[in-house]
């Protein structure tokens, strides 16, 4: 039984990363804020689901090395 719904857990996210973004800016340590953000993200993600890879455009581009002229 969930007692945080994923709706709730969106605003408590929001609210967090708020007050830490304060914080830091006050020359704070936002750390601990930061943290209970990624646990909270943590346990609302479907935990069989695989990790996706980022669309083709969303990736680095990787230079292709030139060929010597002959």
């Amino acid at each position: 039984m969930k007692i945080v719904t994923e709706d709730d857990a969106t605003i408590i996210i929001k609210a967090l990363d708020h007050y830490a973004d304060f914080l830091r800016a006050t020359g704070r340590d936002d750390r601990p804020y930061r943290e209970v953000i990624v646990r909270i993200q943590q346990s609302q993600a479907p935990p069989d689901q695989p990790e996706r890879k980022a669309p083709v455009s969303e990736m680095p581009r990787v230079p292709r090395k030139r060929r010597a002229q002959t």
